[in-house]
């Protein structure tokens, strides 16, 4: 009795450890030609809008040497579609990266400069992939959409 009550004891906690991780997104990110110090943050969307997750740790999602890592609880337990936002300069309301993650999961992200939504996403999520397809085939007018917004905000 006592070695069923000790494996029962192993599976709950393995399961407990499992559910809390997945409650979690992660992104890692190599950025070339942002300012360092930007501050990464994520937005979970909601379905008719999103809530935006602002750091509580100063370096959770801070750029340090070119790299970033940003660990975010999720709030609703069905979220998988997310934005990458930042604090950099004049991008504040209009230049985000869009991608579908699994909970629990760990997003690779790289970039160039401050037109985030042409940076390269690596997810395990299914949907990552059909959003990958229409941001290649429209990078050159995603690029100058944002670069409009740059230009605008900084007007």
């Amino acid at each position: 009795m006592k070695n069923k009550t000790f494996y029962a004891a192993i599976l709950m906690a393995t399961l407990s450890i499992n559910i809390l991780h997945a409650q979690y997104i992660v992104v890692i990110g190599e950025v070339e030609n942002v300012k360092e110090g930007t501050t990464f943050y994520l937005m979970e969307s909601t379905g008719t809008g999103g809530t935006v997750f602002f750091n509580k740790d100063e370096n959770n999602g801070k750029l340090i040497n070119g790299r970033f890592l940003l660990k975010q609880k999720c709030r609703r337990a069905d979220s998988r579609h997310f934005s990458l936002h930042s604090d950099m300069e004049h991008t504040q309301r209009s230049i985000n990266l869009e991608f579908w993650a699994n909970q629990g999961d760990t997003v690779y992200v790289k970039g160039n400069g401050p037109l985030m939504g042409t940076w390269e996403v690596k997810s395990k999520a299914p949907e990552q992939k059909e959003l990958d397809a229409i941001r290649k085939t429209s990078v050159k007018e995603l690029a100058a959409n944002q670069q409009s917004f740059l230009d605008y905000e900084a007007y």
